[in-house]
């Protein structure tokens, strides 16, 4: 739709003042601007095709990547649920192999762990009671009354 000043152009005198000369036509400037860009307009459309294809191609390929992403992790997960039940059983036999062995570095006696926590019992004791009073100090504090009130 033409605006006003293209509607006012219409009465614009097509020549400089002087004598009289035929009518003159009023200049478009919207015509006149894509008279000039269409050309190098026309240049770019190529462009613009190529760029199409190289976005249409990097999705293509991504969909592709994603794909078969999912297809490996699919066929790693399956693997991992046929051989679950295996390793389980491999490491279970192993732990109770090396629970079973006695040797260097085996795991002490019921007798030897009663003496090493009688021993550390005391310390532990301590330190427990003084978190727990610690504790129950924090919670009876009284609370300060608040100066807005």
């Amino acid at each position: 739709m033409p605006g006003w000043r293209d509607f006012l152009d219409r009465f614009r005198p097509a020549g400089a003042p002087g004598a009289a000369v035929p009518g003159g036509v009023p200049v478009d400037r919207a015509a006149a601007a894509a008279a000039e860009l269409m050309p190098l307009l026309a240049r770019l459309d190529d462009d613009q095709q190529r760029a199409d294809g190289v976005r249409r191609a990097g999705l293509d390929r991504a969909e592709q990547i994603r794909r078969d992403g999912s297809a490996a992790a699919a066929a790693v997960r399956a693997r991992a649920a046929e051989n679950a039940e295996s390793v389980a059983a491999q490491a279970e036999a192993e732990v109770l192999g090396s629970a079973a062995t006695p040797g260097e570095g085996a795991a002490p006696d019921t007798a030897e762990i009663a003496r090493r926590a009688a021993e550390r019992l005391p310390g532990e004791v301590e330190r427990v009671v003084a978190v727990a009073r610690e504790l129950i100090a924090q919670l009876c504090a009284p609370i300060p009354e608040a100066a807005d009130r």
